[in-house]
């Protein structure tokens, strides 16, 4: 009896989820076993039945859902000049992670750059969408209307009070305090950071986390700026001018943060030009996992893993979780994931796991 019981209510669930009716999360067991009038295990044996047979899927700590392919976004608003090009470097990381979870789910995902002052939202999805998870801020006022009218989820980058929806991203202080607590703890006593003297935001915040950090500890911090120009040929000038002055400076520097690991085989060739050996006569840190960039670096650096497969898969069920709410009910969520510390020899291991795969 109790047997047949939760089949004929699999059955009945299933008819409603086939009809259309559940567009989100499906009502909580309980929820579901006062509107049947049984008792709750048999609506979780019956929603476990569904599940098996591949029409339901949950996600853990969020709900259960229909196993149909919604559409999701993923828009990047960039400058002019990087959105006409793929995304690359540490963001293919957290394209993997959105796309791994959108196909565990049976989710589509689109793919768009912009450009932030980009005014007419209306042709970034022509087919519509669910809901969007987008990297970098929309300038325009009417792409912000059209964020503030979907599920939105923003990823990466300084968390933002003002954001009227969900976001995911890191810890940044953590950074700074990582990345100090490595260069201290293998005995460097003179450190300088390389950073950026205009762009504020994230790189300010993680440098100044470091060198507060490092001068709590007696030590001394000299900081190395570049200017925040948007062209490739004024980055490279820039960064070599400030690794020059760093190695020409009358006290010698034994340790040193870059602030971004995009810039690392610049910061080695020029360490090596005035004479320094990266690893022997000055230790390296590099702030965010990028294989494209570590592979054939020697020595290898100590970085920090700013986990961004993490944010792409945290990403969609934050936006997983707000489609299945009211317009009223979302939530203004954020989630700021620790980053972790990989001293050289865990970027090898890594690494050679990468190669192995």
């Amino acid at each position: 009896m109790i047997e047949s019981k939760y089949i004929a209510l699999a059955e009945d669930i299933g008819s409603r989820v086939k009809s259309g009716e559940f567009t989100g999360a499906l009502p909580g067991v309980h929820r579901m076993a006062r509107e049947y009038g049984v008792n709750f295990m048999t609506v979780n044996k019956a929603v476990n039945r569904l599940v098996s047979e591949g029409l339901l899927y949950r996600v853990s700590r969020v709900g259960t859902y229909p196993k149909f392919s919604s559409r999701l976004g993923f828009v990047h608003f960039g400058d002019a000049e990087s959105s006409r090009v793929p995304l690359s470097g540490v963001y293919l990381g957290l394209l993997e992670g959105i796309e791994s979870a959108a196909s565990a789910r049976d989710l589509s995902i689109s793919i768009k750059n912009c450009e932030s002052s980009s005014r007419d939202a209306a042709k970034f999805f022509p087919g519509g969408i669910d809901g969007v998870i987008h990297l970098g801020i929309p300038l325009s006022d009417s792409v912000v209307c059209w964020l503030k009218g979907l599920p939105s989820v923003k990823v990466m980058g300084q968390s933002d009070p003002a954001y009227g929806g969900s976001q995911v991203t890191y810890d940044n202080k953590v950074v700074g305090e990582l990345a100090a607590g490595y260069l201290l703890g293998v005995g460097c006593h003179n450190v300088g950071v390389l950073g950026f003297s205009s762009r504020a935001g994230i790189y300010r915040e993680r440098s100044e986390e470091f060198a507060r950090k490092i001068s709590e500890s007696g030590c001394r911090v000299g900081s190395f700026a570049m200017q925040d120009d948007s062209s490739h040929h004024s980055r490279v000038k820039g960064i070599c001018e400030a690794v020059a002055a760093l190695a020409s400076a009358p006290e010698r520097y034994d340790g040193l943060f870059a602030v971004g690991v995009w810039m690392l085989p610049l910061v080695y060739g020029e360490l090596r030009r005035h004479g320094l050996e990266p690893g022997g006569d000055i230790r390296v840190v590099v702030c965010d996992w990028c294989s494209s960039s570590l592979v054939g670096v020697s020595p290898l650096p100590a970085v920090i893993d700013i986990r961004v497969e993490d944010i792409g898969r945290r990403a969609v069920e934050a936006l997983l979780e707000d489609i299945s709410c009211q317009p009223a009910l979302r939530g203004k969520s954020l989630v700021e994931l620790p980053p972790i510390l990989l001293d050289p020899e865990g970027v090898s291991k890594a690494l050679n796991k990468l190669v192995a795969a």
